[in-house]
């Protein structure tokens, strides 16, 4: 069922350098699954137009993921600190944020990332091994062969990318050690929801999970979620520890309570009108937009954005804002003279 329609769009990290270049614009609409409630987009842009040119988005220029993976990497290594060590790998590892710190700490650690620019950025700045390949079944099976299976996986804000979420987890479920553990992060659907996300709807975002649905997919693969956190990336995420189903012993501890607990009160949620209203609160969210921006053209203010992340583009787009601005800053350095989608 399509629960949110923002008429079509451009690739929200493709930045040309040339103000006359034509780009390809897709529908951008959001469909819910009735049964299962997983979140999807509609339209699946091919991974060779996605990943494999001028990508844009870098980890490391983020001052708050440098915390948050700071902190993360922290928290992993003082819960699982043999897995970590023996292997951990980093499926969507970008440009080596999180990896780096395994490194630092002597894991044996290994990067996965079809993005070349990210991942060069890994290798050749911060001398990390990173494989430059599109993770999944035959990929992990083949990792697997040569490297062995890891203690730690990490998947962040990766699970949201993928175009075949069967073969991601099955990837994933081969890559992990029979004691391992596997640690994702997903941006969090009730969060979107509540906060009127609806700039968070781009082409690199393919899945949007609740804590329901990423448990149901995951059980399909034989993977069982055992804790949940609740993270501020993306505007309100969930990070859940996994294991495989054979070795996730169902225990009455803290942290299987908190999940368990975390689950009830997310079915209590329900939708309360929150999925059915979301196209009409994107549609208000715009109108007010337009008049305060038309508002403030009047008074002959000069208008700029700052920051040009991937949901700028979806904002700009969906809401006609981009004809009020005079220029955009940004401190990626690789988005500086270049355009906005």
């Amino acid at each position: 069922e399509v629960i949110l329609d923002l008429g079509s769009s451009p690739l929200a990290d493709e930045f040309p350098r040339d103000h006359r270049a034509v780009l390809k614009a897709y529908p951008l609409q959001m469909l819910q699954c009735a049964r299962c409630k997983l979140a999807q987009i509609g339209e699946v842009v091919d991974d060779q137009e996605l990943w494999h040119g001028e990508y844009a988005y870098y980890s490391s220029t983020s001052a708050a993921l440098r915390a948050h993976f700071a902190e993360y990497a922290k928290t992993v290594l003082q819960r699982y600190p043999t897995q970590a060590h023996r292997l951990t790998v980093d499926v969507g590892c970008n440009d080596g944020l999180l990896l780096q710190h395994f490194a630092w700490e002597g894991c044996r650690a290994i990067g996965i990332d079809p993005a070349k620019g990210p991942a060069a950025v890994a290798i050749n700045e911060r001398g990390l091994d990173v494989r430059v390949e599109q993770f999944g079944a035959t990929m992990a099976a083949q990792f697997v062969d040569v490297e062995g299976r890891a203690g730690v996986v990490a998947a962040n804000n990766v699970a949201a990318h993928v175009a075949d979420l069967d073969d991601f987890l099955n990837g994933l479920r081969i890559l992990l050690a029979p004691d391992g553990l596997l640690v994702m992060e997903v941006q969090y659907l009730p969060d979107l929801l509540v906060g009127n996300g609806f700039d968070m709807l781009y082409h690199e975002h393919r899945f949007y999970y609740s804590l329901a649905s990423l448990k149901h997919a995951l059980a399909l693969r034989e993977l069982r979620m055992v804790g949940v956190e609740y993270v501020a990336t993306q505007s309100g995420s969930i990070r859940v520890f996994v294991k495989r189903a054979e070795t996730a012993h169902h225990r009455a501890t803290s942290t299987a309570l908190r999940l368990d607990n975390a689950l009830q009160a997310e079915s209590r949620l329900g939708d309360g009108g929150l999925v059915a209203g979301l196209q009409f609160r994107a549609n208000r969210i715009a109108d007010r937009l337009h008049a305060e921006l038309e508002r403030l053209k009047r008074r002959g203010l000069v208008i700029a954005g700052y920051g040009a992340p991937a949901k700028a583009t979806t904002l700009l787009h969906w809401t006609g804002a981009g004809q009020y601005l005079s220029w955009v800053e940004d401190t990626t350095p690789f988005k500086q003279g270049r355009y906005m989608p």
